[in-house]
């Protein structure tokens, strides 16, 4: 099967290195890749990265973002599967993927986004406590960072709405 993969980067991460280890594993296992760069300063790097089996080229980006300017743009990709790798949700555009979808058969992108920030450090810990009956209640408490407990909410310094302590006989 002939594979072509999609990028659109100048720098060299995560997401390029997992394009190339993908293009190594298709190659092995018997497909024709080929490495469509959008941004010509990544092609030495994944010249570098890949074996010689695999190539890379340069598609230019058409002067106007638009379906019919894609089309022109991808003519000459002559694959039967693509893999559009985005970095960023800046990475291409809809008019691209629509041309995608058109023109291939087979079509895939792959979205390795950065993550949303993270929120401030907790720990939840299970408090164990008898009931007046004698039987065992778990109370469910949180830990917040030095830095946040202004912002305490709840009983004992919880920062979300503690669960019903559960009764275990």
């Amino acid at each position: 099967m002939r594979i072509a993969i999609l990028t659109d980067t100048s720098l060299w991460g995560g997401l390029e290195t997992h394009a190339a280890a993908l293009a190594q594993t298709l190659d092995r296992a018997g497909h024709r890749l080929t490495i469509y760069c959008l941004d010509a300063r990544s092609l030495p790097l994944f010249r570098k990265a890949v074996p010689q089996t695999i190539d890379v080229a340069e598609l230019k980006k058409p002067a106007r973002d638009g379906f019919l300017a894609w089309m022109g743009a991808l003519s000459d990709v002559d694959a039967d599967a693509v893999l559009l790798e985005k970095g960023t949700l800046n990475t291409g555009s809809f008019a691209l993927d629509c041309a995608l979808r058109f023109k291939f058969r087979r079509y895939v992108t792959y979205q390795q986004l950065e993550p949303p920030k993270l929120p401030p450090k907790s720990r939840c810990f299970i408090d164990p406590k008898k009931s007046e009956d004698g039987r065992a209640v778990s109370s469910f408490r949180f830990q917040v960072s030095r830095k946040n407990k202004s912002n305490r909410k709840g009983h004992e310094g919880c920062t979300k709405a503690c669960p019903k302590p559960m009764l275990f006989p």
